[in-house]
């Protein structure tokens, strides 16, 4: 991590990691259904939810000061 380019790419992964650690410790460590548009359903709900959480943190932290 010592060049530029190295420290790029810990600079995303380090977003990335953050957020599948989200999505583990909110259930989504094993999905428990079959099929690809039931699997696609259940991961969207995931990402919706942790879109509207996000909104929510920001909304208050902006109400907040």
């Amino acid at each position: 991590m010592q060049t530029a380019d190295g420290q790029a790419i810990f600079r995303r992964r380090k977003l990335i990691e953050r957020i599948h650690a989200h999505y583990k410790r909110r259930g989504l460590g094993r999905v428990t259904v079959r099929g690809l548009i039931k699997t696609q359903a259940v991961v969207l709900w995931h990402a919706l939810a942790n879109n509207l959480m996000i909104a929510h943190r920001l909304r208050a932290s902006v109400a907040t000061t």
